[in-house]
């Protein structure tokens, strides 16, 4: 949280910098620094050790990908409502349906890496049950409605805005869900049960653990 503090200060600081000169080489300092603070939101959930739906190694680029779809999403609204970006429109949609294509790679690597390696029963129920949420609006609404825009120019800019809400509507949700509702602790794993009075010792248990 420090390196996110200091991240922010320095984004918020060349932001206001580059609206106030209009600067390109301020701008794309902005950008750069966006992409830091990014970094480290992300590096503040791996190393939450003791959840397990936010120490796996794959919740980085989740995150980094995920609010770089939302960034493209309101930048394409933006280009559509604010005349001085409608040159950069066609672009715009075009890096959104790249980028809704990775985080859609991205999430699938997530999710088959908690599987795989034995994350907390109820994380798992939590994030199976928002996984075709997240494709239909997260990537599947993105694209097609950047195709149809592209195919019919005359509707353009609302399905633009559209796809853009869309993305960035679904990274929002992913982020909430993955914080309010997947964030489970794993429980303890006992390697052998022990003896007990006149018992026998028994197999290893994980209790609240997905069994692999």
């Amino acid at each position: 949280m420090t390196r996110e503090s200091i991240a922010g200060l320095a984004f918020f600081a060349l932001g206001l910098a580059a609206v106030w000169s209009g600067s390109r080489t301020m701008f794309a300092a902005t950008a750069l620094a966006g992409l830091g603070f990014l970094y480290c939101q992300a590096r503040i959930l791996a190393a939450a050790k003791g959840i397990p739906a936010w120490r796996d190694p794959r919740i980085v680029p989740l995150i980094m990908t995920t609010g770089l779809c939302e960034g493209a999403g309101l930048f394409l609204a933006a280009a559509v409502m604010v005349s001085p970006l409608e040159p950069m429109r066609t672009a715009a949609a075009a890096g959104l349906a790249v980028l809704a294509a990775v985080r859609g790679v991205v999430w699938r690597a997530y999710l088959d890496s908690l599987e795989s390696g034995g994350a907390p029963i109820r994380t798992l129920e939590v994030l199976r049950a928002f996984h075709l949420w997240f494709l239909l609006f997260g990537l599947l609404a993105p694209i097609v409605l950047i195709a149809a825009a592209f195919m019919a120019p005359g509707a353009g800019a609302a399905l633009c805005v559209a796809a853009g809400s869309c993305a960035f509507a679904a990274g929002w949700a992913l982020k909430l869900v993955l914080i309010t509702r997947a964030a489970y602790n794993q429980g303890f794993a006992l390697a052998h049960l022990p003896v007990r009075g006149s018992g026998a010792a028994g197999p290893s248990v994980k209790p609240g653990w997905a069994m692999q």
